[in-house]
């Protein structure tokens, strides 16, 4: 079961909320009509997708044509600062869940390849897995390290509220899958693992990716992904379904740094409808796509959001909108994957 996962996050979250570090930070990115706030509003209207990582937003604008003319505004450098302790608190924290995995920290999946799109140096608007967290022995901590001194917190107080989440995560069944399927794996199989990565790594090394996908950013990450996704449907057997069960607990641990990132920032998830359609295009709490009346504030990439709907139950990671403007109003169309056993998010 999923929930006790959720509500974790949820208590970290207000455990962040309580410190001097994200007042402050939180405050320009919900009110963005004057100030730093609509200076910040201009850059992602340009650069929505930065929107998916609200934590990571001090790293990320980093990236845009305007962030020098950004910097200089009144209130940035502090903004800033704080986001850059966020940020390296954020990602520490989610490192430190994924520590928990079992096999962390050498899961010999496809997926995890050097300069595939979880394990790459550029732009991603994914929590990337870092290898030099990677290499700091977090599997062997008790709590994140420095995740409370960087946001001003009393050390007992934050561990605490870590542990509960990787207590809620191994008992997690995504996670108990991947236990299962990494102890089903025959020499043969992590053979077939070895071949895959290294396909994979040879697609992906800088000449090839430079000929076959140019100097975009986004073009580059679309063929990184590509790769890794052709690695994993190579395989068969065991291995597909050890790399499978990996996805869906990588998954898992996304869903729960998208929950702490909106719940940091912008509170508690809001319950959006009435729900015009709905479809699951996978069944379960796979790919659905939802339309509702367009709310407001905006929908947010990565968002996540409750539904008025007793055949919704659980809440959606938005993962791709579109809206529709009409004379008078528009609907929202979102798409995304479905927390399992959200129902019972605070409102």
């Amino acid at each position: 079961m999923s929930a006790p996962l959720w509500a974790a996050v949820e208590g970290l979250a207000g455990v962040w909320r309580g410190t001097e570090v994200v007042p402050g930070y939180a405050e320009v990115l919900t009110k963005r009509t004057q100030g730093l706030g609509g200076a910040l509003a201009m850059i992602l209207a340009g650069f929505g997708n930065l929107e998916a990582q609200p934590l990571l937003l001090a790293h990320l604008l980093q990236a845009t044509p305007d962030y020098q003319r950004f910097s200089q505004q009144p209130g940035a450098d502090e903004f800033l600062q704080r986001g850059s302790r966020l940020g390296q608190a954020f990602l520490e924290t989610v490192e430190w869940w994924r520590s928990r995995l079992p096999g962390y920290p050498n899961l010999p999946v496809p997926q995890l390849v050097r300069g595939g799109p979880l394990a790459s140096d550029e732009v991603t608007f994914r929590v990337p897995w870092s290898r030099g967290l990677r290499g700091q022995g977090l599997q062997f901590m008790p709590a994140p390290p420095s995740a409370a001194g960087l946001l001003g917190m009393r050390a007992p107080a934050a561990d605490e509220a870590a542990r509960a989440i990787g207590s809620a995560l191994v008992g997690c069944s995504q996670v108990r899958a991947l236990q299962q399927a990494q102890e089903d794996l025959t020499n043969d199989d992590r053979a077939a693992l070895t071949r895959a990565r290294e396909r994979a790594r040879a697609a992906l090394s800088p000449s090839e990716l430079d000929a076959r996908a140019g100097e975009l950013l986004l073009n580059r990450l679309a063929y990184r992904e590509a790769v890794a996704a052709d690695a994993v449907e190579s395989l068969d057997g065991n291995a597909h379904r050890y790399s499978q069960a990996f996805a869906a607990a990588d998954r898992l641990v996304e869903q729960a740094a998208a929950l702490l990132s909106q719940a940091v920032v912008y509170g508690p998830v809001r319950r959006l409808g009435p729900v015009l359609r709905a479809e699951r295009l996978h069944g379960g709490d796979a790919w659905t796509e939802i339309i509702v009346p367009d709310p407001w504030p905006p929908l947010r990439l990565a968002e996540i959001a409750l539904f008025n709907s007793p055949a919704l139950a659980n809440a959606m990671l938005v993962e791709d909108m579109t809206i529709q403007l009409g004379r008078t109003s528009g609907v929202a169309t979102v798409r995304g994957r479905l927390l399992p056993d959200s129902a019972g998010l605070c409102v």
